[in-house]
């Protein structure tokens, strides 16, 4: 496994707009021996065109990849991003008629915020030459809370939570056969979905499960050329 051998960059920049919008991003990468990372984050805000259509978006990521032995990779990342969003909804022809404006809205409690994070790991293994093993395995948590108003009364749903589990181990070989370049994978998904909903102010609480199994082969003899 070849080592990732970075030099160190790092970076940034700031940006502004209309309605308060403004921006801040900024990046770090390198390598300190047997390791390389990457780091990376923004943060968003803005007033919106509207009332009630404020957005702010803060995001934060990282890469990190580690050479124990020649033939080893450890490779681990992950990843952050909160969401807060009003919304003002649609106006109507008769909203107009009673002297609303287009920036403004009758739903001025409405929002939806989203906090969503992952992290994964995925070791490597080499085989001879040309031949691999991966695993990969990865957690997914995204938590919503929102509020929506609306003609036939009020919608509040309180924190839903939706996990996803991951794991995709598979063997790449990539090896003559008979003296023809042969491209072999083989390997396993497994995914699994579980999502509790909190609807208030009933209190309604549902708990959804779902998993899915997968075997996979893919074979590719190249004959002449390749």
């Amino acid at each position: 496994i070849t080592k990732q051998g970075n030099a160190f960059k790092a970076g940034g920049e700031i940006a502004g707009g209309s309605y308060a919008t403004r921006e801040a991003a900024a990046y770090v990468s390198g390598s300190a021996g047997d390791l390389t990372y990457a780091l990376s984050g923004s943060l968003q805000r803005s007033d919106g065109y509207r009332d009630n259509s404020d957005t702010d978006f803060d995001s934060f990521g990282a890469n990190f990849r580690y050479y124990p032995l020649p033939n080893l990779r450890l490779e681990l990342s992950g990843g952050y991003t909160e969401s807060n969003a009003g919304l003002p909804g649609a106006l109507t022809t008769s909203d107009f008629a009673a002297g609303y404006t287009r920036t403004d809205t009758t739903q001025p409690d409405d929002f939806a915020d989203i906090d969503d994070y992952f992290i994964k790991g995925e070791p490597e293994i080499q085989l001879g030459d040309n031949s691999r093993i991966k695993m990969g395995v990865s957690l997914r948590q995204r938590n919503t809370t929102s509020f929506a108003s609306f003609g036939g009364g009020d919608f509040w749903q309180g924190e839903t939570e939706l996990e996803t589990i991951i794991a995709s181990p598979q063997v790449i070989v990539e090896e003559k056969l008979l003296g023809l370049n042969n491209y072999l994978t083989f390997g396993f998904d497994y995914v699994s979905n579980e999502e509790d909903i909190v609807s208030l102010p009933a209190d309604d609480r549902y708990n959804l499960k779902k998993q899915d199994y997968g075997l996979f082969i893919e074979e590719e003899i190249v004959p002449w050329g390749g």
